[in-house]
């Protein structure tokens, strides 16, 4: 069944048109006029063969029939598609074009590892490359391996085995170096010990007195290790215990002198000068800061102690009572500086030549291996 006004089909049974809502006729009531300008698909709906008559058919619905085409509807779908259209392919068009520029600022920025600009070069004239960060890692590496710590000139575990091959109570032994490269202290290196052949705090306290005559006997007393010039020494600083006082307020706690040099009589009724190997080179180094060193002069080669090739050796040595055996020594081997300072008792002069002996050696290898 077809509308009378606006010419669309509808279902055979259906009383208002589905595209305009205007009431059906059926159509043996209403008959259809012959409409010569209606688009070629509609007469196909209609027999060729047959006719109306015009005179029925009332003037008002005839009129709008040809301006109402059967394309209304049809033509405000695809318009309303096209309407779409340009507004989705704009919003694609912004979201490319936000694209690009956020590629080509990401680009300029140098964020993908390239930088379209030149970096300026350095005072020297060399460019940035792509070899700059394996160099800089390179040198990096290089640098680590300049720093790594060095061994110690002085290995415990060496000395160590060495003094307690001899013994751990009986034997004190303490070295230094002056440039920081090591530092050994026994397991008995901080008692106190007799202090035999112990001349260094006599020096140190004249030399910080400005007392002529105390400096006088004592820069003897070093070239000689005589007990007159050292008793001298003594008397010119104050007395003995001016001596004991002297060693506290400078650090050396383990030093304590009670008798005069040689005194045996005063060692038997008790009274004993005392010190550690560990404040010995303490005072040592102390001394080479005088330039003291050089007034030693005592040859262990006498005794039995051997001294690597390259090494020179600067000593004082001391002897006798409780059968102590003490060396004080001021060590220069390959440009190195070492204080050393070997106490004993109950060793006798053979073991602790022996003892220095094996010490000097393991010093010796210990620096030639830095």
């Amino acid at each position: 069944m077809y509308c009378t006004h606006c010419g669309l089909p509808n279902d055979p049974d259906a009383r208002f048109c589905v595209s305009c809502g205007t009431p059906l006729e059926p159509d043996d009531q209403v008959p259809a006029q012959p409409e010569p300008v209606v688009d070629a698909d509609a007469p196909a709906m209609f027999p060729a063969a047959t006719q109306y008559n015009t005179q029925q058919i009332p003037a008002t619905p005839v009129a709008p029939a040809p301006h109402v085409a059967a394309y209304a509807p049809p033509v405000c779908r695809p318009n309303n598609s096209g309407n779409k259209t340009p507004i989705i392919i704009g919003a694609i068009a912004a979201v490319v074009a936000v694209a690009c520029l956020v590629a080509f600022i990401a680009f300029e920025s140098g964020a993908w590892g390239h930088n379209a600009s030149p970096q300026p070069q350095s005072p020297t004239g060399d460019a940035p490359s792509a070899t700059a960060s394996p160099t800089s890692s390179s040198k990096h590496s290089t640098s680590s391996k300049h720093h790594k710590t060095k061994p110690s000139a002085l290995d415990r575990a060496t000395l160590d085995s060495i003094v307690n091959g001899y013994s751990n109570t009986d034997v004190s032994v303490a070295a230094t170096t002056t440039t920081g490269a090591g530092q050994y202290t026994s397991q008995s290196g901080n008692d106190a010990f007799v202090a035999a052949g112990m001349y260094l705090p006599i020096y140190l306290a004249a030399s910080d007195s400005h007392n002529q005559d105390a400096i006088d006997s004592a820069n003897t007393m070093m070239s000689t290790m005589s007990n007159d010039d050292a008793n001298s020494a003594v008397n010119a600083l104050g007395g003995i215990s001016a001596v004991t006082d002297w060693a506290h307020s400078h650090g050396y706690n383990s030093t304590e002198f009670n008798r005069e040099f040689g005194d045996v009589q005063a060692s038997n009724n008790g009274y004993e000068n005392y010190t550690s190997s560990r404040d010995a080179t303490k005072m040592l180094s102390a001394v080479i800061a005088h330039g003291g060193q050089n007034l030693m002069s005592y040859d262990v080669t006498t005794d039995g102690v051997s001294i690597p090739a390259g090494m020179s050796v600067k000593a004082h040595r001391g002897m006798g009572i409780k059968d102590s055996y003490n060396y004080f020594m001021v060590i220069n081997d390959g440009g190195s500086t070492v204080s050393l300072a070997v106490m004993t008792q109950n060793q006798g002069k053979e073991q602790a030549a022996a003892l220095t002996s094996k010490l000097l050696i393991a010093i010796h290898r210990g620096l030639q291996a830095r």
